[in-house]
């Protein structure tokens, strides 16, 4: 055969597998995209990869050759709905946003994807040790972020200066693990877990011009909603 030959035959295959994979993906995101419904709307527990591929009109084997067992399915679902919202926040951020402006959206945007969430979701996610592994991989990445977006705050006028932004969110995290176990028994609304863990703790270290403008967005929402 000649090199023209055999080139254009390594290039049909390489075509083929790109394709394969390409069709795979697809497969992967449709089961993701299905799997996040039902684990927001039961809890973790509840759902079985029965039920997924039940769901998905999907033989058990197809199920299992995309996703080895349930915990790597929850990861799945945990790594996409982490891209989906920066992908939200980094399409609807300005130039000319202040903190106070990222910290206000990021709510609102984290507020109506928890609405209509399980409770039972985010208690019993952590009981998989690789969603653990991923939770603290994500808290590592969001602290030099945090810590960041402090002293950018700070020179807007908008943070009270001289803080520690380590202890700061470290006091953030330990906070939110207390909220979460607490919620399992007596579950919160929304807007009220967000409210006063989320807003409380940024007003805290906010300055009274930033405290001004968190209140002002509480009220207004308050209003606009009913609450």
């Amino acid at each position: 055969r000649s090199t023209l030959d055999r080139s254009s035959a390594a290039s049909d295959v390489y075509k083929r597998q790109m394709t394969s994979k390409m069709q795979v993906k697809s497969v992967q995101y449709k089961v993701i995209a299905t799997a996040q419904k039902l684990f927001y709307k039961e809890g973790v527990r509840a759902v079985t990869m029965d039920k997924v591929a039940h769901s998905l009109r999907m033989s058990k084997r197809t199920l299992y050759e995309l996703f080895a067992d349930k915990e790597d399915l929850l990861v799945a679902c945990i790594e996409d709905s982490y891209k989906e919202f920066n992908d939200k926040m980094r399409a609807a951020t300005k130039p000319e946003d202040s903190v106070i402006d990222i910290i206000l959206r990021s709510f609102s945007f984290r507020l109506e994807w928890s609405k209509d969430i399980s409770p039972a979701f985010f208690s019993e996610a952590h009981n998989y040790p690789k969603v653990e592994t991923l939770f603290e991989r994500q808290s590592e990445s969001m602290r030099a972020d945090f810590c960041e977006f402090y002293h950018r705050g700070v020179d807007e006028g908008l943070f009270i200066g001289q803080l520690n932004p380590h202890l700061l969110y470290l006091s953030f995290v330990s906070m939110m693990g207390a909220i979460r176990d607490y919620s399992t028994t007596d579950p919160l609304q929304p807007f009220d877990l967000l409210l006063n863990t989320y807003l409380v703790h940024a007003r805290g270290f906010s300055t009274e011009k930033g405290r001004k403008l968190i209140d002002e967005f509480v009220n207004s929402y308050r209003q606009e909603h009913t609450i």
